[in-house]
């Protein structure tokens, strides 16, 4: 299996080598569902991204032991963390927190723990580290909710962090699992990968995929967009119907 795995590998990072975005450096990354089709029994998804790199055109030695990080970012949005409190007996929202663009999926996944094979420079990259990205979304409110926006992502399963998300296949081969949750938001999704060796950052490649609602629950989501007059005409039409063809139904 694992010699299917690496065939495959190389199959794809040669059908790449013509795409722009698709290799940088030596390094290739492609994952196995460049559509995601979310329908109305959407209960999320699992899909691979594979890498390769060529050693020779990265430049190291022939014997270096790599490492990998992968960053998966969704598209934008904007989020609001409010905190409530009991004020005279009534729950009341006493705080919040406004973020504008904080990335509506965020995932860290790498080859080895980050403390352990980044160098401390690069622990201090801000792209590693969902809390720093959370924090510079965030135009107003407490820095105590970037912590909670984290907790909450994470529950949803739209923040994911895994020291051992990245396994390497053989020396120069890796793949890693991808997991959307059922909440997944529709958009273009980028995955960049970063290559190390002893600590330090020799090269980089982005891949791309999208998640897109299809069939007729597209079609719905389009009209309340595009129509929402229309949209809400069709809805209160609907509801009218429903209840008359109830009512004949409890009748008989």
């Amino acid at each position: 299996m694992r010699h299917v795995l690496l065939v495959l590998i190389g199959l794809i990072g040669f059908s790449l080598t013509a795409l722009p975005n698709a290799s940088a450096q030596g390094v290739v990354l492609a994952n196995s569902d460049p559509v995601v089709t979310i329908h109305s029994n959407f209960a999320g998804q699992a899909f691979s991204l594979f890498g390769a790199i060529d050693p020779q055109e990265i430049g190291v030695p022939d014997r270096a032991q790599y490492d990998a990080v992968i960053v998966i970012e969704g598209p934008p949005q904007d989020q609001r963390v409010s905190m409530s409190g009991r004020q005279a007996g009534i729950v009341l929202t006493t705080q919040t927190a406004t973020y504008r663009g904080v990335p509506s999926y965020y995932a860290v996944l790498s080859s080895r723990p980050l403390n352990v094979m980044l160098s401390p420079e690069m622990q201090n990259d801000p792209g590693f580290d969902p809390l720093a990205v959370i924090a510079a979304a965030r135009v107003s409110g407490d820095p105590m909710f970037d912590e909670e926006l984290r907790r909450l992502r994470r529950k949803a399963g739209t923040l994911i962090e895994s020291g051992m998300g990245v396994a390497f296949l053989s020396r120069t081969a890796f793949a890693a699992r991808i997991d959307l949750p059922s909440n997944v938001a529709n958009g273009l999704y980028g995955a960049r990968a970063y290559i190390f060796v002893d600590g330090e950052m020799i090269s980089s490649t982005i891949t791309r995929f999208s998640v897109r609602t299809e069939g007729f629950e597209r079609f719905v989501a389009t009209m309340a967009v595009r129509q929402p007059l229309l949209y809400g005409i069709a809805a209160v039409l609907l509801a009218l119907l429903t209840g008359w063809l109830g009512g004949l139904l409890f009748k008989r």
